[in-house]
């Protein structure tokens, strides 16, 4: 899967390509929902390759507790050998300039999936922006429900992953306690 945030004048827009009998074939093509969203500014793929998870930081629409506003978004994919159909609901930050879906991760079975933001509004004296938040969703039934609490990140850039069985997660900062 290949994310083009900036495509379709920063709606964004993510491709899906499968490897069939010696040519990358294209299985899917997924845009963004809003304009200005940088869909697929993130993405990753189960293990078989059906199901892929996209974040999309600057999505503007008005989620449903209220906000509007660089809240982001996380949407789920999943491929029945002919088409891409959105599994479950829209996962939306919880308020303006969380840029949600700026990272996200998926385990091998494509039932759990982490999505994270490199800012949140929650603001603090040592991090004026606010601190990145990490989430962890499972699908139950057909919807994406959360999974514990929230963890909070004090950097304003975060990596993430998510063990195959979906039993581990992690994230890092980069140059965390390192000079340049």
């Amino acid at each position: 899967a290949i994310g083009a945030p900036n495509s379709h004048s920063y709606d964004g827009n993510v491709r899906i390509w499968k490897y069939i009998q010696g040519v990358w074939t294209l299985i899917g093509d997924i845009d963004g929902q809003s304009s200005n969203e940088r869909s697929g500014t993130s993405v990753a793929l189960n293990g078989n390759g059906n199901i892929v998870v996209i974040g999309s930081p600057k999505n503007k629409e008005i989620a449903p507790n209220g906000y509007y506003g660089n809240v982001g978004l996380t949407r789920v994919f999943s491929y029945n050998g002919s088409s891409w159909s959105q599994l479950g609901q829209n996962i939306y930050g919880e308020s303006e300039r969380d840029y949600f879906g700026e990272r996200v991760a998926i385990n091998n079975a494509g039932d759990r999936i982490v999505s994270a933001s490199v800012q949140s509004n929650c603001q603090s004296s040592s991090n004026p922006n606010g601190p990145g938040e990490v989430k962890i969703f499972d699908y139950v039934g057909n919807s994406w429900s959360k999974v514990g609490r929230t963890i909070y990140n004090d950097s304003s850039n975060v990596c993430i992953v998510i063990g195959s069985c979906g039993g581990t997660t992690g994230y890092g900062k980069p140059y965390f306690g390192d000079a340049l």
